[in-house]
């Protein structure tokens, strides 16, 4: 690729800005990731630990998007496989999060130890 011309620049070199020149370059678009770090998946990706969750129950369209985008991870992780011979161990573990719910207490000194 050419550094003097990209149809599209991505900035951050992330999961989301990998996947974003991944989608563009099968369409032929000629994209350049502007990255701070030395590497590719050092920042925020790497925190992550490889750990995709989305358990938040509501409809508000963040949980929407976080749950379309997490179906959409084990077509990627074959495809990527098939391409590259390369398998990233994608498990689709199906944590769930219980959770129990408090009131919110209007002072501190409300609660019982």
């Amino acid at each position: 690729m050419s550094v003097s011309h990209a149809d599209v620049i991505i900035t951050g070199g992330g999961v989301i800005g990998c996947s974003i020149v991944y989608n563009l370059a099968k369409s032929q678009v000629n994209s350049l990731i502007i990255e701070k770090a030395a590497g590719v998946g050092q920042e925020a990706s790497r925190s992550g630990a490889g750990i995709l969750a989305s358990n938040a129950p509501t409809r508000e369209p963040y949980a929407e998007l976080s749950r379309a985008s997490l179906a959409l991870y084990p077509s990627l992780a074959e495809e990527l496989k098939a391409q590259t011979q390369i398998d990233i161990e994608f498990c689709d573990c199906r944590i769930r999060a219980l959770q129990k719910w408090h009131p919110p207490l209007t002072d501190y000194r409300q609660i019982n130890l």
